[in-house]
């Protein structure tokens, strides 16, 4: 069974009459990629089409559609990017996809550069306690491992080995955001 990539799509556009049609165009039961890519009549060679869409949301009020992707080891994104800009010429995407297991955390928003992804797997592991953040700022996660292991210790890099390394390593991870635009986040 391959591992879950979630990816977050948020496509921005204030022209809700297109908006509308490119939440129409996933409406439905099937979810497969494939589909997707089929129904838009684009050739399946340049895209990642092992993935689901989960979840689409219009928001009007906030001009945004959410998608929610997952994918198998990586990123899908291409599809949905260039689906959107056939509906939407004129739309923003944004995104952030996270795969633990290969330790993929992309993103091209910006409220996410400089943050880090805590991913608590055993809360009883943990002599303290911290909750699972997408979007931890660096002071948070110095003053986390600093309580973890009872030291004083400002070097981000050096505690994040220390935590890979000691006993807690499999209970909690903490990885940066990697900054990457949709094209060198896809497989």
């Amino acid at each position: 069974m391959a591992n879950i990539c979630l990816n977050y799509i948020t496509i921005n556009s204030e022209n809700r009459v297109n908006m509308q049609r490119l939440t129409d165009f996933f409406d439905g039961s099937e979810t497969r990629l494939v589909h997707f890519c089929e129904k838009a009549e684009l050739d399946k060679e340049p895209y990642y089409l092992r993935a689901n869409v989960s979840y689409v949301e219009y928001q009007e009020e906030d001009d945004q559609l959410l998608i929610n992707v997952d994918s198998a080891w990586t990123p899908a994104l291409k599809l949905i990017r260039d689906i959107a800009e056939k509906y939407v010429p004129d739309c923003e995407i944004v995104y952030n996809s996270q795969e633990c297991g290969n330790v993929v955390y992309y993103t091209n928003d910006p409220m996410y550069f400089g943050t880090y992804c805590v991913d608590v797997c055993d809360w009883d592991a943990l002599p303290i306690k911290i909750e699972s953040i997408d979007d931890m700022r660096a002071e948070c996660v110095v003053e986390f491992l600093n309580e973890l292991f009872n030291t004083e210790e400002n070097d981000i890099d050096k505690l994040l080995k220390m935590l890979r390394t000691s006993e807690y390593g499999k209970a909690v991870t903490i990885n940066p955001w990697e900054e990457r635009d949709i094209d060198e986040a896809e497989g």
